[in-house]
């Protein structure tokens, strides 16, 4: 379904037509989640705040992942050098 990105106010949104509301039970109000996917799109899903600490635990886990490897990269790499 094709769908335009709309100037409502100050602001851009996007319209949702009725069939689309009814087929995924979406509510005026409700809140949605919008992540980012590899490639460039996004996926939109019914906020959960639940999900929300969870992904953003696992996050922060990756952030410390990554600096402890680079972390551990930079101790090999001087040694390498020495």
């Amino acid at each position: 379904m094709r769908i335009e990105i709309k100037k409502i106010g100050n602001s851009d949104g996007l319209i949702l037509p009725r069939e689309l509301m009814q087929r995924f039970d979406l509510k005026r109000g409700q809140q949605l989640h919008v992540t980012e996917l590899a490639g460039g799109g996004f996926q939109v899903l019914p906020y959960d705040p639940d999900f929300e600490a969870t992904r953003d635990d696992r996050q922060a886990r990756q952030t410390a992942d990554q600096a402890s490897l680079s972390a551990a990269e930079a101790v090999r790499w001087k040694s390498m050098m020495s």
